[in-house]
């Protein structure tokens, strides 16, 4: 990134939910996000955001799935000096 870029930061509201018919209505955490191409649509933005989050979530199913508990290295020279 260039220094002295433009940044821009959203704070997405959590929704209150009821645990039960009746009880105090609760919140979760607000979500910050930070957006380093400040020109961007905010829709276009956020729907960056859910398409990466989908990546992320995939990820983890497979290597939850797959059994992978750690994640493999890129250099196959650290794995060779480590066997």
């Amino acid at each position: 990134m260039e220094s002295g870029g433009s940044l821009r930061a959203m704070v997405i509201a959590p929704f209150g939910y009821r645990p039960r018919k009746g009880s105090k209505l609760l919140y979760r955490q607000p979500a910050y996000l930070i957006c380093t191409a400040p020109d961007l649509a905010l829709e276009q933005f956020i729907q960056y955001y859910l398409w990466r989050w989908d990546v992320e979530m995939y990820q983890s199913y497979c290597l939850h799935c797959f059994r992978f508990y750690h994640v493999p290295v890129r250099d196959l020279g650290r794995v060779n000096s480590a066997a």
